[in-house]
């Protein structure tokens, strides 16, 4: 098999992860959250022992009195019911600092979280984007290879020579690559998972990997984007399109086609 037909393999195991992270990055903060909070069953230690706090803090004024009811002076009474008060006040106040240092400590963990999975899916974009240049680097040296035996001609193989011409190995690779991508646009527009913004979204999911496809779209010379965006497009019918409205999905594929480099 052709080397670049190899590399291919490499992006399109490229592809599938970064889709992963694409997909999940929406509601990744919300899930680690309530993951975290779950982990903490809610703060309910806190909360339960905040309330049994607050009632006895709020209750304390009317139980100070009746317990120094036999304190006859009430300048004198009055100012132990004000200590007491204020001594039944502490708990509540640490428990009410407690649960708030919680939840700031939880914030921080999902702060820290977010960004190990913004890295994650950097990495994955780099990634990608090595295997799309070394995808792209073997492709160039195959054509060259190609147009070499062929005396410089039009790049296929001899006709005597038996075997599969360069062009039909390109069609059926580009074939490939339309197929899979209409695949991966599908899966993310069908995705109902909160925080998936491509959910029932087929234009926005296909603009967010036209970087992607614009490597094969210079690989195969371009119309690529035009198949991907037709190919999907079909799964989701229109009403009856008005002109204004053709215009516009016209418009939609030239702006999601990437120009060459």
């Amino acid at each position: 098999m052709a080397n670049y037909l190899e590399r291919e393999k490499d992006v399109k195991t490229a592809e599938e992860k970064l889709a992963e992270y694409l997909k999940e990055g929406g509601n990744f903060a919300s899930r680690l959250r309530d993951e975290i909070k779950a982990k903490y069953e809610y703060n309910k230690d806190l909360i339960n022992a905040k309330n049994v706090a607050a009632s006895k803090y709020f209750a304390a004024p009317a139980t100070a009195r009746e317990k120094y009811a036999d304190i006859f002076n009430p300048y004198s009474r009055e100012n132990l019911v004000s200590q007491y008060r204020a001594q039944e006040r502490i708990p509540w106040a640490n428990l009410q600092d407690l649960l708030k240092e919680r939840g700031q400590s939880i914030e921080g963990m999902v702060g820290r979280g977010v960004e190990g999975f913004q890295a994650e899916t950097q990495a994955a974009e780099n990634n990608l984007r090595a295997a799309q240049d070394a995808y792209n680097r073997a492709l160039q040296q195959y054509q060259m290879q190609m147009a070499m035996r062929s005396g410089g001609g039009s790049g296929r193989r001899g006709s005597g020579g038996g075997g599969t011409s360069y062009e039909d190995e390109l069609a059926a690779a580009r074939s490939e690559a339309t197929i899979r991508f209409i695949s991966n646009i599908e899966k993310m527009v069908a995705d109902p998972r909160e925080g998936n913004p491509y959910y029932g979204k087929p234009r926005a999911a296909i603009q967010s990997m036209a970087g992607q496809i614009g490597y094969y779209d210079k690989a195969y010379g371009g119309g690529l984007m035009e198949d991907i965006v037709s190919g999907v497009m079909r799964k989701y019918p229109r009403k009856k399109e008005t002109e204004s409205a053709k215009i516009k999905r016209l418009k939609d594929i030239s702006r999601f086609t990437m120009p060459s480099h």
